[in-house]
């Protein structure tokens, strides 16, 4: 599904599409997503109104999953380029926005925005497909703990957002058509030229790898050898295999979980279970793995449930750092130590995910708790042990490692300069009356022949994997017709280009393509413009929360 979500990406600031079909999905009126209390004024605040913690929590899985389909990837969490308390806390001010404004989103065109989503589609069938949609909501269910009710209410959201964008980014989208046209004809010239490529890898044989050099070469890079500090903490592994027992008791009492797990596995169809090797299960053999997922998420709940009851007790206790172990001794639990590991990476012995690296990294001696974390077979109680400070590996340790770099290192150097004498020359050879192409052959160096590539042009077989045509095309931009580019780096090396010709892109290529590109750059400005929009509403707007401004502080942390 997420692959298939990809390949329908629109560009923007929002994935919905604009076109409303005529028929309509039943929704579930008016219904919320329900996670949690309602404690009001804890988490934060807009235009000096207390956002309570249900509605904090609807809008952060809204943002989650807002994110997911811009991009098509796996579900987002907190780091890794997804700021999880500004982007609920933006999303909640967009929704705030949109409600001072009066926009009402009826279910009819929510409805109808679900059923223009291209990844509901069925390209056979040539319309919405409603396996395909099922199967989405039961991704998210199980990805984002999200419901029906839940992804209609955020379409309702998305179609009011998309009218903002529509009202803040208008003076963005006045780009007149002769403006456009000129800024096709400007950016889809066609080059035609010759090229030599001065390839890194060709000179290592030229290189002298002696001890000396090696050594030198070390000395000169300590940096690039020194081991960053790294941290080891105690935990407590709450295992979710540890609750498979209760798991299977609860499960065996569902009456109706045959009746769930026959229907996704109606919904998602055959093609979505295959087994290591890439082949579809048996229809039993993937119910049979679906039951298992049931079982491992209701252990990894009862495991947070544990874990969560033990970091309360430990928070209880006086702040020390073997106050983990005491407790853990009392109750009959194990104390592991990690892995050393660096800011970069979680330690290799702890299924964590990558946001546990800056949590353990922040804990000292005197503030030696953090929040217990979900991994992906258990959940971990943890309290800071020691860090190791950063050292430099010696010489001998890592000779092969300085010997690799050393070669990349010298042989590019060496190629580049072998690349800008060539560049000289060529130039020289040119004033002097002499071909680029014998100029080349005078070096010892090939050329290659290249014509008509511009902008629209994916890729060039003469280039193999050695350079991109956006790396030619920043050198031939600048040049004039009959001129040879200064040397370029690249990847291995670097190239030098000689511009032979510079044409318009064709007239019927213009005819044809400037109209998406109009509309293309009025939705690039539309955006562009609703952005500084936004950004002055929110500097203007009284906004507190987690993230944002001032926010108040909560009760003691739990795994969520």
């Amino acid at each position: 599904m997420f692959q298939f979500i990809r390949r329908h990406q629109a560009i923007g600031l929002i994935f919905i599409g604009i076109v409303i079909v005529s028929f309509v999905i039943f929704f579930s009126p008016n219904q919320k997503m329900d996670r949690g209390g309602t404690t009001i004024g804890s988490y934060g605040s807009v235009g000096g109104r207390p956002i309570s913690r249900q509605e904090y929590l609807e809008a952060r899985a809204e943002a989650r999953l807002a994110r997911m389909l811009r991009e098509g990837g796996t579900w987002p969490t907190d780091g890794r380029g997804f700021e999880e308390a500004k982007e609920t806390m933006n999303r909640l001010f967009l929704i705030e926005e949109a409600r001072n404004l009066g926009v009402i989103v009826t279910d009819d065109v929510a409805a109808g925005r679900i059923l223009d989503l291209p990844f509901l589609h069925d390209d056979k069938a040539g319309g919405f497909s409603r396996p395909a949609y099922d199967q989405f909501l039961a991704m998210i269910q199980k990805d984002g703990g999200l419901s029906r009710a839940d992804f209609e209410q955020f379409m309702r959201h998305e179609v009011a957002i998309q009218h903002l964008v529509q009202v803040g980014g208008l003076s963005g989208s006045l780009v007149p058509p002769r403006e456009a046209e000129a800024r096709y004809r400007s950016g889809n010239e066609q080059f035609a030229g010759q090229l030599v490529v001065v390839a890194a890898s060709n000179y290592i044989a030229q290189l002298n790898l002696s001890p000396a050099n090696l050594s030198g070469f070390y000395t000169n890079h300590l940096a690039d050898y020194r081991i960053p500090e790294r941290a080891v903490v105690r935990y407590v592994k709450f295992a979710a295999t540890n609750f498979f027992a209760e798991a299977d008791q609860l499960l065996a009492s569902n009456t109706n979980l045959s009746a769930a797990i026959d229907a996704q596995y109606a919904s998602q169809g055959p093609d979505a279970f295959r087994d290591a090797q890439g082949k579809t299960m048996t229809a039993d053999a993937a119910k049979a793995d679906l039951k298992d997922q049931y079982r491992r998420r209701v252990g990894l709940e009862a495991a947070r449930k544990k874990a969560n009851e033990f970091a309360n007790r430990l928070y209880q206790l006086e702040t020390r750092s073997d106050s983990l172990t005491k407790l853990a001794g009392e109750s009959g639990l194990t104390v592991q130590s990690s892995l050393p590991f660096d800011q970069n990476r979680p330690p290799f012995d702890m299924q964590v995910p990558a946001t546990f690296t800056r949590a353990a990294f922040q804990l000292t001696a005197e503030e030696p708790f953090a929040t217990p974390t979900v991994g992906e077979d258990g959940v971990y109680v943890y309290a800071f042990d020691h860090k190791i400070p950063s050292e430099i590996q010696p010489f001998d340790k890592v000779r092969d490692r300085v010997t690799e770099m050393y070669r990349r290192t010298e042989s590019r150097a060496l190629a580049e300069k072998a690349g800008r004498d060539f560049a000289t020359k060529g130039a020289l050879a040119l004033d002097q009356g002499k071909t680029f192409e014998a100029a080349a052959g005078e070096a010892g160096l090939k050329t290659i022949t290249l014509t008509n590539f511009s902008r629209t042009t994916t890729g060039l077989t003469e280039l193999g994997s050695r350079l991109t045509v956006s790396e030619l095309l920043r050198a031939a931009e600048e040049l004039q017709t009959g001129k040879v580019a200064p040397f370029t780096p690249a990847a291995d090396g670097g190239f030098v280009l000689f511009v032979m010709s510079r044409n318009p892109a064709p007239a019927e290529q213009v005819a044809k393509e400037v109209p998406g590109f109009l509309s293309q750059l009025r939705q690039y400005g539309r955006y562009a413009a609703f952005n500084e929009w936004e950004k002055k509403r929110i500097a203007a707007a009284d906004l507190k929360g987690p993230g944002i401004g001032s926010s108040s502080k909560t009760n003691a942390p739990t795994a969520n």
